[in-house]
């Protein structure tokens, strides 16, 4: 929560100055859902697929814009999004007294750096680079080493 006010206040802030030639604010929500990769090393057998189960998570931020030529813009932005999978866990649902939540959920702070280009009246060519920093996920991300016996994180916080 503390995420959304201090969003909250910083488009504020943003409001106020007049640098920006272009400003908006989106809140909305992610339809998602997650791909996985599980293969039996013993068996050979893969059960890779995409989970049936949809979540409906939240998406919310600032994009500003700045004018660089006549039809050249380049833009900067932060935003909170969440992404996940309902029934992600069903490993633990025979074990008694164990309150594990079974969905997936991983929160994303958003910095985008856009490089724009107008073609004619508001259409415009977007390209740029998106670094997102998980700040929050529910579940844990282990993998055995192949020959190893030890468990390894596959997790990383920071992606592209």
């Amino acid at each position: 929560m503390k995420i959304i006010y201090t969003l909250i206040i910083i488009t504020c802030l943003y409001s106020l100055s007049s640098a920006q030639d272009n400003m908006r604010v989106f809140v909305g929500f992610n339809i998602t859902n997650t791909d996985y990769h599980l293969q039996n090393n013993l068996t050979g057998s893969d059960s890779s697929g995409l989970r049936r189960e949809n979540y409906l998570l939240p998406n919310c931020g600032f994009d500003l814009d700045f004018k660089l030529g006549k039809r050249l813009s380049t833009g900067i932005g932060f935003g909170v999004t969440v992404l996940g999978s309902r029934n992600y866990n069903t490993n633990f649902e025979d074990i008694e007294n164990l309150q594990i939540d079974p969905d997936l959920r991983i929160g994303y702070l958003r910095f985008p750096f856009m490089l724009k280009y107008e073609i004619f009246n508001s259409l415009k060519i977007i390209g740029g680079y998106s670094l997102n920093y998980s700040f929050r996920k529910n579940q844990n991300f282990f993998a055995y080493e192949p020959g190893g016996q030890d468990l390894i994180s596959i997790y990383n916080n920071v992606h592209h």
